[in-house]
């Protein structure tokens, strides 16, 4: 419309303004979080994206379609694990798994990067291909023995949302060990889901990813990173409460 009328788009905006119309949808440009949200929850339904995001179901899908991966959309809103996989799967999480939300603190923003992820590590190639085959999205790291000659050579396999998500719903009832933890990743990212078009993390959320620290904390030689980690936590945990006007304390 502004290349047709010869205005910029901030002349048309306010022109609609003044006349008490609204632009459509469709001209809304798409930001980077919102792009970056949809690669990461591109498994879910368009429905439940357009919610989140405030936009169509025809926008959500056009621009699935535009990113190329449309096909990754229909492929895990299929996506289903048979019995015997379910059980055995939560048997490897339970006892070669690692659940867990890996945090990044980028130096130009305030807030931190927090990803839910599931590492499996073993050194049988044979069943990380099975759970290669098993879990679609997901990729395998080679982890190098500190000595060949004592040491086999380790894979690890690691996926995140939104297969993740689908993962641990099908699994859950058979996990045992970490079954707490898997809850609690759950209630993460229905909370991401929920409250992602407010642009900010809860204070749940960190107390989420707190608790699955102290869960996870069972190597002496990482407590000494793991609790300077654990501290910066803890302070944003008690900023976003008190902005969040909650009188909650970390459990």
């Amino acid at each position: 419309m502004g290349r047709a009328l010869g205005r910029s788009s901030r002349v048309i905006r306010h022109k609609l303004k003044l006349m008490g119309l609204q632009p459509s949808r469709v001209l809304k440009p798409w930001s980077k979080q919102e792009v970056a949200y949809l690669r990461e929850h591109a498994g879910e339904p368009v429905a439940r994206l357009a919610s989140c995001l405030g936009r169509s179901e025809t926008a959500v899908a056009t621009k699935l379609s535009r990113l190329g991966i449309s096909n990754r959309l229909s492929r895990f809103k299929d996506f289903t694990l048979s019995l015997p996989d379910a059980a055995y799967l939560a048997g490897i999480i339970d006892g070669e798994g690692t659940l867990t939300c890996s945090v990044a603190w980028p130096k130009s923003k305030q807030l931190p990067k927090i990803t839910a992820l599931c590492f499996i590590s073993n050194t049988n190639e044979e069943l990380i291909g099975y759970l290669k085959d098993l879990i679609p999205s997901s990729h395998i790291v080679v982890d190098s023995p500190r000595s060949k000659a004592t040491r086999r050579i380790r894979w690890k396999i690691i996926f995140g949302e939104p297969i993740l998500s689908k993962v641990l719903s099908e699994i859950l009832p058979y996990l045992i060990v970490k079954k707490e933890h898997a809850r609690l990743i759950l209630e993460f990212s229905e909370i991401r889901r929920e409250h992602w078009h407010k642009g900010a993390i809860t204070a749940r959320q960190i107390e989420i990813v707190l608790a699955l620290r102290r869960l996870n904390l069972h190597n002496p030689a990482n407590y000494k990173r793991a609790f300077r980690t654990m501290k910066r936590l803890e302070q944003l945990f008690q900023e976003l409460a008190q902005k969040e006007g909650s009188s909650q304390t970390l459990g």
